[in-house]
């Protein structure tokens, strides 16, 4: 039986530079987003990519999956071009979206393992697809690694609360046994004590592979993160956390008025901070 621990994907990459965007420039409904956007990353590693409402983020990840082609530039994944073709992308991404975006597909009675299962005869392409106990167990292991409650498997994916229906968008993003993972605001409207179950789980697929995720509050990950891609409209800084979450760049990006400074951190306020 596979264990929870060896559901990762594991591959033999021969490129430093694992994924590698490179001078890209893109608008979208006449306004400019991005101009000259590069960075690298290599095969394994957690990037955490922060910015205001409307600075880009989630577009960056629509350009990673090949949803939107940039007007220059190029996005190379393991030496391959995969620009604008999402055919291309889909070898390397698994994608999370935002949970308020994700729970509206919502909308009829479904348990979280038939969830995965669904998911799983999608991707063989039903009806080829069987379920057997190969398929069982490995999707009760993968439930167990986000570590969802073996009470919930059998739940009404409506019943679940936010942060067990988070873990199981992930887990479905896991099945698809891609290299590189994407999570839009994973944090999102995830109550305290799920927060750091999700962090955990995160920082372990980060040991595994390449893990990006977009977040208003990055303290959660950030002795674990290794790199940071700050953004705001037509600018950006990316590098080291220790060379880019500094207070200068936070105010040039945000606004004077949006960083706090306590307990030796630094907290970010998207509408502003409160006196």
């Amino acid at each position: 039986m596979e264990k929870a621990e060896n559901i990762i994907l594991k591959k033999e990459q021969t490129f430093e530079k694992y994924l590698l965007v490179e001078k890209i420039r893109f608008s979208y409904n006449s306004e400019n987003i991005f101009e000259n956007l590069s960075f690298s990353l290599p095969k394994k590693g957690l990037m955490q990519v922060v910015g205001p409402n409307g600075a880009g983020k989630t577009t960056l990840f629509k350009l990673l999956l090949g949803l939107y082609n940039p007007k220059e530039g190029k996005i190379i994944v393991n030496g391959e071009d995969i620009t604008g073709n999402p055919r291309l992308a889909s070898k390397y991404f698994s994608y999370v979206p935002q949970l308020i975006i994700s729970s509206k597909s919502l909308n009829f009675p479904i348990s979280a393992r038939e969830f995965l299962e669904w998911e799983l005869a999608f991707e063989e392409r039903w009806p080829r697809f069987k379920i057997n106990n190969n398929i069982t167990n490995r999707i009760k292991n993968t439930l167990k690694f986000v570590r969802l409650e073996e009470t919930a498997f059998e739940k009404d994916m409506r019943e679940l609360s936010g942060g067990q229906k988070q873990k199981v968008f992930i887990a479905k993003a896991l099945l698809k046994d891609k290299p590189v993972m994407l999570l839009d605001e994973p944090f999102s409207s995830i109550d305290p004590a799920t927060r750091i179950d999700l962090a955990e789980i995160i920082v372990k697929l980060s040991r595994e592979k390449l893990v990006i995720i977009t977040s208003h509050d990055p303290n959660l990950l950030m002795k674990n993160t290794n790199y940071m891609l700050l953004l705001s409209r037509n600018y950006y800084t990316f590098g080291k956390p220790e060379n880019v979450y500094k207070i200068d760049v936070l105010r040039n990006i945000y606004g004077g008025t949006a960083i706090e400074v306590g307990d030796k951190h630094l907290h970010i306020c998207d509408e502003g901070c409160k006196p």
